[in-house]
């Protein structure tokens, strides 16, 4: 292409390139072109950019380099670009990031390198992106993610890291993404999340991890995310949690645990989570309940517990008469309700009562810890109310509330 083949066109705002079998871009080319907007290179065949390929392009703000065959990236090929904001170069054989690539980019706000061949990630490869809020780097192979790689991004709202090769998170690799909400690790090849993983993440509101080979939570993995309302760890291959390991959660919304292979569960496993609305723990292997599983339970509004070999699961109630020791007095009678389990939702039970007949009127019971507060139930005749320590049980599989 020649170089002065836009020179007349100063006004230009849009410039659209795709699909037309370029394989360079002559420097100077767009020299003419300080009030152009938008530029597409994509679906080229590009494979590197001369220094200074987009000099005199003071006003773009969006750049679009997918579906090249570009292997490398320098800092010198984005100098000029002062006030661009969105950065493309998905689907290219992009190997490494040299530091300092994007130092001349201040105002860039979203880049994606997704789908390229970048085997490794080193600190300073970002340098210079304060103002960014969404990165994509996607369908890579890098394995590891290293200490400190985001430092520079402190305005960071979206990390997307997903589809890839990425197998192991280095504690404090996520140091400096102080306003990060959202993290998305799905479908990778994670095996393990090790104490302090998430930490310096005061921000995140949500965590994606699910399809990934996670067999090894430890107890601290969670800590770091005061906030965070979504966890989502479908389909890994952990089969058991450490007690505690939720409990740096408290404004954890919805927890996404089916398809795990879960066996066991720790005892009050989710006291923490006062605010939790939706639990999802089916398709997993487990055969019992353990108690106080939902104990702190208050706010859960859906749960879902089918495709388990226990499902469905029964909830045993214990009733035991507090007012007097004798179980033939006349009433009334204060009776005490308590769920090994705790109580997962609002329900109503109908309760039992030995008057030489059943009674069916029910009584109710909101989701409590273990020991809820007492009922009062009042008897119009003389006679045993309800033997010490009885239970009825209530079958639950799945539950809306």
């Amino acid at each position: 292409m020649d170089r002065d083949v836009f020179a007349s066109l100063t006004g230009l705002l849009f410039l659209d390139l795709r699909a037309n079998h370029l394989t360079d871009v002559p420097p100077g080319l767009f020299s003419n072109l300080g009030i152009l907007e938008w530029l597409s290179l994509s679906e080229n065949r590009l494979e590197r950019l001369p220094d200074d390929a987009f000099e005199g392009l003071d006003a773009l703000e969006i750049l679009g380099l997918v579906e090249n065959r570009l292997t490398e990236l320098q800092r010198d090929q984005f100098s000029g670009l002062g006030a661009l904001t969105e950065l493309w170069i998905i689907d290219n054989r992009v190997s490494g990031l040299a530091p300092g690539t994007f130092a001349e980019l201040p105002e860039l706000r979203i880049l994606s390198l997704r789908k390229n061949r970048i085997a490794d990630l080193e600190p300073g490869a970002f340098t210079g992106l304060g103002s960014l809020e969404i990165i994509a780097l996607d369908e890579n192979p890098f394995s590891e993610l290293k200490s400190d790689i985001f430092a520079d991004l402190a305005g960071l709202e979206e990390l997307w890291l997903t589809r890839g090769d990425l197998a192991y998170l280095h504690p404090g690799a996520f140091t400096g993404l102080a306003n990060l909400r959202r993290l998305y690790l799905q479908s990778g090849r994670l095996t393990r999340l090790d104490d302090g993983t998430f930490r310096g993440l005061p921000r995140v509101e949500e965590v994606w991890l699910y399809e990934n080979e996670i067999a090894d939570i430890s107890t601290g993995a969670f800590t770091g995310m005061p906030l965070l309302e979504r966890l989502v760890l479908w389909g890994n291959s952990f089969d058991a949690l450490p007690r505690g390991v939720f409990s740096p959660l408290a404004k954890l919304k919805e927890a996404w645990m089916s398809a795990n292979g879960l066996s066991t569960m720790p005892s009050a496993a989710f006291q923490s989570l006062g605010e939790l609305t939706f639990l999802a723990l089916h398709r997993n292997q487990l055969s019992e309940l353990p108690d106080s599983l939902f104990a702190g339970l208050a706010d859960l509004a859906e749960l879902n517990l089918g495709e388990n070999p226990g499902a469905p699961f029964t909830l045993s109630v214990h009733l035991e008469r507090t007012d007097t020791s004798d179980l033939d007095a006349p009433g009334p009678a204060k009776v005490v309700a308590a769920l090994a389990e705790g109580a997962p939702f609002s329900m109503k039970i109908p309760l039992s009562v030995t008057l030489r007949r059943v009674r069916s009127r029910p009584l109710a019971q909101q989701p409590v810890d273990k020991i809820p507060p007492a009922f009062e139930r009042r008897c119009i005749r003389a006679g045993s109310l309800v033997p010490a320590q009885s239970h009825c049980k209530v079958n639950i599989t799945n539950c809306h509330v």
